[in-house]
């Protein structure tokens, strides 16, 4: 209940925003670098952006995205493994929102080198430009 409560209040505040300012409002803590993530202790906080690649019922495969500036992502190459539980809050949209090609933030618990529990998702790919991995 407390949960779609919080939900409908961040629709209604975002609904009323610039159509950039909910991606720039979500990253008032960057997410982490890929050197970052993969560098981190199990047990640390962590956030992450993430092009979805695949997505089972628990289990959620993607790209690590890097923020460049503003809404503007690259792509790293690196993969992730997520564990999603059935009730991982989904903010400013739903589940159905998380599926492949989708640009996701992810805040959860790093678990090991490229994997994390999420503990919350907020889809963000309609305010997100991923520009190519430089070589």
């Amino acid at each position: 209940m407390k949960q779609h409560f919080v939900a409908t209040v961040l629709t209604l505040a975002f609904a009323a925003l610039p159509a950039t300012a909910p991606a720039q409002i979500m990253h008032a803590v960057p997410p982490m670098t890929a050197s970052e993530f993969f560098a981190a202790r199990n047990g640390t906080k962590a956030s992450v952006v993430v092009r979805v690649i695949a997505r089972s019922r628990t289990s959620l495969r993607g790209e690590l995205l890097e923020r460049k500036a503003g809404t503007v992502y690259t792509a790293t190459g690196r993969r992730v493994e997520l564990y999603v539980a059935r009730d991982t809050p989904v903010a400013m949209g739903t589940a159905d929102d998380v599926r492949p090609g989708a640009v996701v933030v992810v805040d959860g618990v790093v678990t090991g080198p490229g994997r994390a529990d999420a503990k919350q998702l907020v889809p963000i790919t309609r305010y997100a430009k991923v520009e190519p991995r430089s070589t």
